[in-house]
């Protein structure tokens, strides 16, 4: 646990020397790299590093925090509602049962969340490393390396009111870092990465609009 914690914090504190560090390492593997040394046996010298993290040891500290992120979130709720009680001399206004039902579902459910989140954006590095870097060795293990840094920036969900908030734009800027400095990608490739989905879901709607318009028109 201790060395799930220090991986964990380092990912946190210190993203863009993490990711040069992965990238060095593996670039000073592959250079020393003998014909006996196949790509398998690097790539699990890669994953094996002593700063590497897993899927799941990344997922356990992300959910310790959204955990007390729910807490905080629940408190605000029920302060709300005494609040508003006092203010209106009545017992009208209980607690919001619709949030606090989603918030707790938002921490049991986190897991899965997390799950397709993080596969969404390696998937995502993935792809734009396959397009400007086809050059690199290990795309898939980059990937993960990649995203496993931006999640630790769940940390900053410790931040009350705040905290969802800025873990969406630390992530991003994680996301950014790793691109240029694991990867190796210029600011525009790394940029387009990361506007990838908001494009891809704008797509989505206007294909959504498009479709209702036409039957409206249709009729």
């Amino acid at each position: 646990m201790i060395k799930i914690l220090y991986g964990y914090f380092t990912y946190f504190l210190h993203p863009l020397q993490v990711n040069n560090y992965f990238r060095k390492n593996r670039e000073d593997l592959y250079a020393l790299s003998t014909p006996f040394l196949v790509d398998d046996e690097i790539s699990l010298k890669l994953e094996d590093d002593f700063l590497a993290l897993d899927f799941s040891d990344v997922l356990s500290v992300s959910w310790l925090f959204v955990l007390i992120n729910c807490i905080y979130s629940l408190a605000l709720l029920n302060l709300g509602a005494a609040l508003l009680k006092m203010v209106d001399g009545t017992s009208s206004y209980g607690s919001p049962k619709s949030l606090i039902f989603f918030t707790l579902a938002q921490g049991v459910l986190f897991p899965i969340g997390f799950y397709f989140f993080a596969k969404i954006w390696e998937k995502v590095v993935g792809f734009f490393a396959s397009v400007f870097r086809p050059d690199v060795e290990d795309i898939d293990v980059v990937s993960r390396q990649i995203v496993a840094v931006s999640l630790t920036a769940h940390t900053f969900l410790l931040v009350p009111i705040l905290g969802t908030f800025i873990f969406y734009i630390a992530f991003a800027i994680y996301l950014f870092g790793g691109l240029k400095y694991n990867l190796g990608l210029r600011n525009l490739p790394a940029l387009l990465a990361i506007l990838s989905p908001f494009f891809i879901l704008g797509f989505i709607f206007l294909v959504i609009v498009l479709l209702i318009v036409s039957l409206f028109i249709g009729f």
